[in-house]
């Protein structure tokens, strides 16, 4: 959706949300695996190169516990496996997914919080799940993020 007077990103995280789907984790396909889906779009050509997506996932006291530097492969029934696009093209939703290890559901370990990043070197844009403030917590790609949204 576009908006009058609101300047566009080149990369948009439209929606995170859990999901359950066959998943490749820890070396392993997990049938019905826990897993954060992302929304994500470009709004202009980004040429070959693939994008970062990533993950990092947080406890309640906003320590990282578990992180993935690409998303995790899934599987749909008797469908390939997929994990993303070869190419993005612009205006087009892309579903990614970023398995949700069993370690960290559960103990002190337990994840409260995920943020996703989506972008390059020169352009990032994050959203986090459940919402929260995402200046409060720390992961490698907060200063590009935050230097994207003006602060």
């Amino acid at each position: 959706m576009r908006v009058a007077g609101v300047k566009q990103t080149t990369f948009e995280i439209s929606n995170i949300s859990s999901s359950f789907v066959d998943a490749y984790i820890n070396n392993a396909w997990i049938s019905n695996a826990l897993c954060m889906e992302a929304a994500l779009r470009v709004n202009e050509d980004i040429g070959k190169e693939p994008p970062m997506m990533k993950a990092y996932f947080y406890n309640r006291n906003r320590e990282l516990v578990g992180e993935h530097r690409m998303p995790t492969s899934v599987s749909f029934g008797n469908r390939e496996s997929f994990r993303f696009p070869e190419k993005f093209v612009p205006g087009k939703k892309y579903s990614v997914y970023f398995g949700v290890s069993q370690s960290i559901q559960r103990g002190k370990e337990k994840w409260k919080n995920v943020i996703v990043v989506f972008g390059n070197r020169e352009k990032a844009t994050a959203d986090i799940h459940p919402k929260e403030d995402i200046a409060q917590f720390d992961f490698p790609e907060k200063e590009l993020v935050m230097k994207g949204r003006g602060r």
